[in-house]
């Protein structure tokens, strides 16, 4: 018996995210979601992560929104445990990415973790579902 996971980072990331789905911030997310989503799809070598970071980058350029920022799309209460002015806008883009690479990693280890620890017998599946 064969069994495929698939993890989706898109869902780990909207649910990291600060903003709401309906505001114009929300709509700036989803345009970059989807674009990563199809990114993603095709052949690449990159990371969700990374063509996500360079898809949002591209899209607030194109857009035209420059106080639009990475750390304000995941900005959230019990995200950071740092003040975001005593850093540059780079070096906080890359805080904001070591912060999502991390949630990433812990959500996929967590989900590995929890299929490893269920039974499963090939003729009557998995244990206790």
């Amino acid at each position: 018996m064969s069994v495929l996971l698939e993890i989706s980072q898109r869902n780990i990331l909207e649910g990291l995210s600060a903003v709401s789905s309906n505001g114009n911030l929300g709509r700036v997310l989803n345009k970059v979601l989807e674009n990563s989503d199809n990114i993603y799809k095709g052949n690449t070598q990159d990371t969700y992560l990374s063509i996500f970071k360079n898809e949002f980058d591209r899209i607030i350029e194109q857009d035209s929104l420059p106080k639009t920022t990475f750390f304000t799309v995941f900005e959230r209460e019990d995200s950071f445990d740092f003040d975001q002015n005593s850093f540059s806008s780079e070096e906080l883009d890359i805080k904001v990415m070591e912060y999502l690479e991390g949630k990433v990693s812990d959500y996929i280890g967590k989900t590995f973790e929890t299929i490893k620890a269920l039974k499963i017998d090939s003729t009557k599946g998995f244990a206790g579902w």
